[in-house]
């Protein structure tokens, strides 16, 4: 509880404000509502006073920096108590949001392992390269990258090539200077990729066991920080996927490595000599085993030639009570789960498929009677007719 002025000064906070700030009180009491809030939210604190001061009461989550440095969020509650002070409510929900948060991220990562698959099952040999630029896209994106790239090693290992890279809108290419490139000029990188180790630098410049030209090539490319992914086909090593970051200097999450380490095993079989029915097989087991193991429910529905369930991951049972069987045998059976109130929103949302790009929230009956709500995020295909 924090009681601040028109100002944001603070006036008063209880012991529970200290405990979860990490300032004494007299600390707090030379503080203004600016010292607490992270940086990027300060706007959104001058709002809110204002808003407070004008409406009489708000109450939204925002950003705020303990004394140690961490950054924690909290629902804010304010009420006005006179025409000169504001008290104000705060409750930690920082688990909250870190749940949702790795929540929608698994929910992106099984849409892009679904685009992903996608994208190699349709691909012919004309349009392969197309497939393999489309995974790098979609990679970047959503690894938060400014470049991302395949390279592939000469049958002696002596050189490698870039064969594909895409960049972020404004972030130099550098494909056409990393060709035909010497393995062992990069000294240190290249024994760690040949013995098929990882390679994730947070802070290139300022990582003791590069070497020095290694530093220089990296810094010509801007790039601040990097994720090497060795790819390994049949036990061989075949090439490597990578993440570049030249805006910031930031590493990725041990999550994001094995999720990126999961594409680049779908890359390497694309690019094997099995050829892209390969890819396929494997990226599609791959796809399976994660869609066997996922806590959330996974499914393809498909409408033509009739509405049926193609696939129901076993999750289904822990959701609502009801097994993949019982999903395949009964092509009504989503009617029947799906809430009355409900039919009108889903049929609506079916039959606009622009739609897809936002969630859709719906309450579902269970085997054992008890209603749930559920979030649903889809991704659509359509066959050669665009259907």
């Amino acid at each position: 509880l924090f009681v601040v002025d028109q100002t944001g000064r603070y006036l008063e906070a209880n012991p529970a404000a200290c405990r979860m700030t990490g300032y004494s009180i007299d600390e707090l009491l030379t503080m203004n509502v600016a010292d607490l809030v992270e940086p990027d939210f300060t706007h959104q604190r001058d709002q809110t006073l204002e808003r407070t001061f004008r409406d009489g009461s708000v109450d939204e989550e925002i950003l705020l920096r303990k004394k140690n440095g961490e950054t924690f969020w909290v629902r804010l509650v304010t009420s006005l108590i006179n025409e000169n002070t504001v008290i104000a409510f705060c409750h930690d929900v920082t688990q909250r949001r870190t749940e949702q948060e790795m929540l929608k991220m698994q929910l992106g990562f099984q849409k892009l392992i679904a685009s992903v698959s996608s994208g190699f099952v349709n691909a012919t040999n004309d349009s392969f390269d197309s497939a393999v630029n489309y995974t790098l896209s979609e990679c970047g994106k959503f690894f938060h990258a400014d470049r991302c790239y395949v390279f592939l090693f000469s049958d002696d290992y002596k050189f490698m090539r870039n064969t594909h890279e895409w960049c972020a809108a404004g972030v130099e290419p550098q494909i056409e200077h990393l060709q035909n490139f010497r393995s062992a000029d990069v000294e240190w990188w290249w024994k760690q990729i040949r013995e098929k180790k990882i390679i994730n630098l947070h802070d290139v410049y300022n990582h003791s066991e590069l070497t020095d030209f290694e530093k220089s090539l990296f810094q010509e490319q801007e790039i601040k920080s990097l994720l090497s992914i060795p790819m390994i086909n049949n036990g061989l090593l075949i090439g490597f996927f990578g993440l570049d970051r030249v805006r910031i200097c930031k590493g990725w999450s041990d999550t994001e490595i094995t999720q990126f380490n999961l594409v680049a095993h779908i890359i390497s079989c694309a690019l094997s000599k099995s050829g892209v029915e390969e890819a396929l097989r494997k990226s599609e087991n791959r796809y399976r085993l994660l869609a066997e193991n996922a806590r959330d429910v996974i499914f393809r529905l498909v409408f033509h030639p009739q509405k049926r369930f193609e696939y129901v991951s076993p999750s289904s049972v822990s959701l609502n009570g009801y097994s993949p069987d019982e999903y395949y045998a009964d092509n009504r059976l989503e009617e029947k789960i799906i809430h009355p109130d409900d039919h009108a929103v889903v049929k609506e949302y079916y039959q606009n498929p622009e739609r897809f790009d936002k969630p859709l929230v719906i309450r579902m009956i269970c085997k054992n009677g008890k209603q749930i709500w559920c979030e649903q995020s889809n991704v659509p295909f359509y066959n050669d007719e665009g259907v």
